[in-house]
């Protein structure tokens, strides 16, 4: 070979080189962000799975409430049936005597 040609292949080598170390390069920095990816996907499944035993848990205290409330308003408005006409007889009768 020539010095001139020696010279020529040596550059395209190192080319070559430079092309092939920024290539390496960015796959690694393409694993670190996959690798990333997983790391976060994986705390998410791990969130929705935590979110999910609460909601299940809050479904259940629900229709537990469910019964007392419906209970507790049936109550409250036989309370009020029986009261409105109590308080409007002790009403009209103070009303009444008053007159």
């Amino acid at each position: 070979m020539k010095p001139a040609d020696d010279l020529e292949w040596r550059g395209r080598v190192e080319r070559k080189l430079d092309a092939i170390s920024e290539a390496v390069v960015r796959l690694a920095r393409v694993e670190e962000r996959t690798a990333t990816l997983f790391r976060d996907q994986s705390a998410n499944t791990t969130a929705v799975v935590q979110l999910t035993a609460r909601l299940t848990a809050l479904e259940a205290t629900t229709q537990a409430n469910k019964t007392s409330i419906r209970l507790a308003e049936r109550v409250f408005w036989l309370a009020a049936t029986l009261a409105t006409p109590i308080v409007s007889g002790v009403a009209v009768y103070y009303l009444t005597k008053g007159a």
